[in-house]
């Protein structure tokens, strides 16, 4: 197990970071006492909270590679290179039938959950010093279905695969890739009345807290690839994919972490 990765001066980098998870994660890397760079598009409501953090905000679009390519390179000169990225920006469609949406809706989905998270990778890759961390909020949704919302579980699978297929690549210069899956988590990003219906049968629902701690458990491992399961009670702990039956490519093992 390698140690955790920030430490005092250290820069760390957030997308996604003016609310729920990605705001719990710029306060508790503020708390190691990180210079955390947070990029959102709407950083207004948070604005007092990512002040207090001591954090720097860039108000961009995750789905615009070019913006996302100049944000990484101004954090790298004017902060430091970032030991960790959390690339944790997403959205849901809400919709259990995804017939119902316009094109337009489905589009802003693959923008943001998938062009994203690739774009944010590839910003961050050449500012990214070896021994750095690249760790990206997937789903429990990303590893099973979720007929609540399909295409959502359709976007998050594909980060899944990305992070999986691209982490040896990356492992090679040096730096860590790997995702955590939580399960539902009591975000503004589920809604209110989700939230509400939910716990009105005793669904056991994530916080934040629950979510970095699977995050820490990440940095801290280490582990390429790996996509570690958060749920309600459990400790985070990276998800065995089974094999390919006659498959013959690289990472094609039960055996392995994933």
């Amino acid at each position: 197990m390698s140690a955790y990765p920030l430490g005092s001066g250290d820069v760390a980098v957030v997308t996604g970071g003016a609310s729920g998870i990605g705001l719990r994660a710029v306060e508790r890397f503020a708390q190691r006492g990180a210079k955390v760079a947070v990029v959102d598009l709407n950083p207004g409501a948070a604005q007092a909270a990512l002040a207090a953090a001591g954090s720097t905000v860039y108000q961009y679009d995750v789905s615009d590679r070019e913006a996302l390519d100049a944000v990484f390179a101004d954090i790298s000169s004017t902060l430091g290179p970032p030991k960790v990225v959390f690339a944790n920006a997403g959205i849901h469609a809400g919709a259990a039938d995804p017939f119902t949406l316009d094109g337009d809706a489905i589009e802003t989905m693959l923008n943001v959950n998938v062009k994203g998270v690739v774009w944010t990778i590839g910003a961050a890759r050449p500012h990214t010093p070896p021994g750095g961390h690249i760790v990206v909020t997937a789903s429990l949704s990303g590893a099973g279905p979720y007929t609540i919302d399909p295409l959502y579980s359709a976007t998050k699978h594909a980060v899944v695969g990305f992070v999986r297929s691209l982490a040896p690549l990356l492992q090679s210069e040096g730096i860590t890739l790997s995702a955590i899956a939580p399960g539902i988590v009591d975000t503004p990003l589920v809604g209110e009345d989700v939230v509400e219906l939910l716990k009105s049968v005793n669904f056991d629902l994530l916080s934040t807290d629950d979510v970095i701690d699977a995050l820490d458990v990440a940095l801290t491992e280490a582990q390429p690839g790996a996509c570690y399961i958060s749920l309600p009670g459990m400790e985070p702990v990276p998800y065995r994919f089974r094999g390919l039956p006659g498959a013959r490519v690289p990472l094609d093992d039960s055996s392995a972490p994933l």
